[in-house]
């Protein structure tokens, strides 16, 4: 398949004939995308409209830009513009309207009606991570680039596995790999991740949020969750 997104994927899917499953690829990338947002859990702020809409009207585009600075702007194919093989672009960084503007243009040339656009707040991140929560166990791992690291391109930095199955306190439960002279500081970051998916004071059998999560460290600390996916792989 050409290209490592859903997005490349969902688009070869259908090229090879496969509609039922990437009709069901596609439908699953919306429900991701509102399950996270309903989760209560910490992310970047966020602005969909229709193409159409912004078109006719980018002013609130425009607010949104100057309220948050740096910006991540997607261009989305609907539920049509995907089952006719539109995929998915981005561009990020501290982007004017004029920028966003040019980037929709080029991308976006036909078929305006078949689009929308996602824009969510974007600031520089120190790290990446993924957790991968489920009835047995709990594996987290972190790293310098979350796009490197969901794709297997770099190693973790710090990594941990929690065994749910045993009586204890959840240290006691947690085996830890780590490298590199900072490991101790991305152990701390992987772990503080870790902990806005628990309810918290649940220290020795702490319920958590079932399913795989990407998200981001960025510069001041803070954390910022970005996928929040429930497939049934994820809940062994």
């Amino acid at each position: 398949m050409s290209g490592n997104t859903m997005s490349h994927w969902e688009a070869a899917m259908r090229k090879a004939g496969f509609v039922d499953r990437a009709d069901g690829l596609h439908s699953e990338k919306l429900k991701d995308m509102l399950r996270l947002r309903e989760s209560g859990l910490p992310q970047f702020a966020f602005l969909d409209i229709p193409y159409t809409d912004f078109l006719r009207d980018s002013s609130l585009v425009g607010d949104f830009i100057r309220r948050y600075g740096g910006i991540c702007v997607r261009a989305l194919p609907n539920n049509e513009g995907a089952k006719r093989g539109f995929t998915r672009a981005y561009k990020m960084g501290y982007l004017s309207l004029e920028e966003c503007s040019r980037f929709l243009h080029d991308k976006i040339v036909n078929n305006r009606e078949l689009w929308d656009i996602s824009l969510t707040e974007w600031a520089p991140n120190k790290a990446g991570f993924v957790i991968i929560s489920g009835e047995r166990h709990v594996l987290g791992e972190i790293g310098r680039s979350l796009e490197d690291l969901s794709h297997g391109k770099e190693e973790p930095l710090a990594r941990f596995t929690i065994d749910c199955s045993l009586v204890g306190h959840v240290i006691d439960k947690t085996i830890w790999e780590a490298k590199g002279r900072h490991k101790s500081h991305y152990q701390k970051l992987l772990w503080n991740a870790f902990q806005y998916i628990c309810i918290p004071g649940g220290n020795f059998d702490p319920y958590c949020l079932r399913g795989y999560f990407e998200g981001a460290v960025i510069q001041d600390g803070r954390v910022k969750f970005l996928d929040y996916k429930v497939n049934e792989i994820y809940l062994q």
